[in-house]
């Protein structure tokens, strides 16, 4: 299970790296991508243990869990928080798109967590 659980948090770090580097090859996205994202999924983890202990979410869920972390963490000044933002709605729409997809395969925790980030997106 212990492994299972690294490997998750490194497929969730790894989408979101991939939709900052979209941004930075843009150049709007400042920072380094792979640092930033694998942060984001370790604050999402550690902020979301309690229910985690519950369910093991997916990989989009906990990546989507990230960026809400950065977009309402501590250091709401970031100058890439847009930036996350924009990625969270890449992420939603993704969701959104395939729901068929993701319904067969979500817990309610993952339902939560992405009505959580359409919440965060339609109050930005």
């Amino acid at each position: 299970m212990f492994f299972k659980k690294i490997f998750l948090k490194s497929k969730a770090a790894t989408l979101v790296q991939n939709l900052l580097e979209l941004r930075s090859e843009e150049g709007v996205f400042s920072g380094n991508p792979q640092k930033v994202a694998t942060s984001l999924v370790q604050k999402a983890w550690d902020d979301r243990q309690s229910s985690l202990k519950q369910f093991t979410p997916q990989e989009i869920t906990l990546a989507a869990a990230g960026l809400i972390a950065g977009i309402r963490g501590e250091n709401y000044t970031d100058p890439n928080v847009n930036e996350m933002l924009y990625a969270l709605v890449l992420v939603v729409n993704e969701v959104s798109s395939n729901k068929n997809k993701y319904d067969s395969c979500f817990h309610a925790h993952d339902h939560l967590i992405i009505e959580e980030a359409i919440e965060l997106i339609e109050s930005s």
